[in-house]
């Protein structure tokens, strides 16, 4: 069903109007999330009703021209230009905002285009996945709204993509979007992959990561039918700094025309997270001589027991400094600095199922930088 009720495209708004309601919209904006007057919700569902409008008005001129859009879409206010891509059958997706993000859905209706789903209406999302989805609301973008369950946003629209159709002809697109956020260089990711049933948007999977943005590889990356997500985690026993990728995290996705699959998430740095779960095990006792040859367990378990007398209920060896990786043959050598301690730990033995060899106590700057393989 069109969000517009007319059969004809709808007469768009002019430019400035959106520029009009999107200045409505930042004086009652921090520019992170709406301030907690009742009327600033509505004020930003008006901004986002006239980019649908003015977006369908820009696509009907024929051409179509998503550059066009693209570069009209810019002039209107700071960060409100619009990316659009064909989803077929004359359809359009179009999504954008680097502050209040917002995609939908353009059909085809008598004299050009009209808005035909957006992901900030009620009812837009499915059962199963409406928590996270419900932050692309406007009412959940205010500065009242209680954090740490995922349903706040607002979310920026960083990319999105249209996939190749189901079995049954249905077309199928994605949405990467970050949470907005004052600073930090760790902050939170979404990914969202939805098919189109032939009048609403379907989600298939909704993914919250973090990632920080100064990390080594692309967050996203997309090759035919698999989709890769890179972003980091915790580790238990020790912590790394905002800017830092911490624990490497790889989050993929298969999409072939009977569904989508969702692998498990994997770590990219199998031998940190053994030797963490090994500092975890040495807080406790020797670890067992199926994991540590009885010299490098005994230094584990001395290593804990100074860390314990020093702070009595920590559970951290304070923040990851360094680390370097270097194969040789069979074995690995992991060179690891956090604040109470630099060791090289050689490893052998495969993911998961290492072994540590030994261990030896480094110099306070011995591993270099923040992570490297060799």
């Amino acid at each position: 069903m069109l969000l517009s009720c007319a059969a004809a495209a709808p007469a768009s708004p002019p430019a400035g109007s959106v520029a009009e309601a999107a200045a409505a919209v930042a004086r009652h904006s921090d520019g992170v999330s709406l301030d907690d007057e009742p009327q600033s919700p509505r004020l930003l569902d008006d901004l986002w009703q006239a980019l649908r409008l003015w977006s369908a008005a820009e696509l009907s001129r024929r051409p179509a021209d998503p550059a066009r859009l693209a570069a009209a879409s810019a002039k209107l206010g700071d960060g409100l230009a619009m990316k659009a891509l064909p989803l077929g059958g004359g359809r359009w997706l179009v999504g954008g905002g680097r502050g209040f993000g917002t995609v939908f859905v353009l059909a085809p209706v008598r004299g050009g285009l009209a808005p035909a789903w957006s992901i900030d209406r009620a009812g837009a999302v499915a059962a199963g996945h409406t928590a996270p989805l419900e932050a692309w609301h406007a009412d959940k973008a205010a500065s009242n709204c209680e954090r740490g369950k995922g349903t706040c946003g607002p979310l920026q629209v960083d990319d999105l993509g249209v996939l190749p159709a189901d079995a049954q002809g249905r077309p199928r697109f994605w949405i990467l979007a970050t949470y907005a956020s004052f600073a930090g260089s760790t902050v939170g990711g979404q990914f969202s992959l939805w098919s189109w049933n032939g009048t609403a948007a379907e989600p298939l999977v909704v993914q919250r990561f973090a990632y920080t943005i100064e990390q080594r590889a692309p967050v996203i990356a997309v090759d035919g039918g698999a989709i890769r997500l890179r972003g980091k985690a915790s580790f238990d026993h020790f912590f790394g700094c905002g800017a830092c990728e911490e624990r490497q995290m790889e989050w993929r996705f298969g999409i072939d025309a009977n569904g989508v699959r969702s692998e498990a998430p994997r770590s990219l740095v199998p031998e940190l997270d053994f030797i963490d779960r090994l500092l975890g095990l040495a807080l406790k006792a020797v670890p067992p001589p199926s994991l540590a040859a009885p010299a490098a367990a005994r230094d584990l378990r001395a290593l804990a027991l100074k860390h314990r007398a020093e702070d009595a209920d920590g559970a951290y060896y304070g923040m990851l400094t360094a680390w370097k990786l270097k194969r040789t043959g069979a074995r690995r050598e992991l060179c690891l600095g956090t604040d109470a301690f630099t060791r090289l730990f050689t490893l052998e033995g495969s993911a998961p199922n290492f072994r540590l060899v030994a261990a030896k106590t480094l110099p306070g700057d011995s591993c270099g930088g923040p992570g490297s393989r060799s």
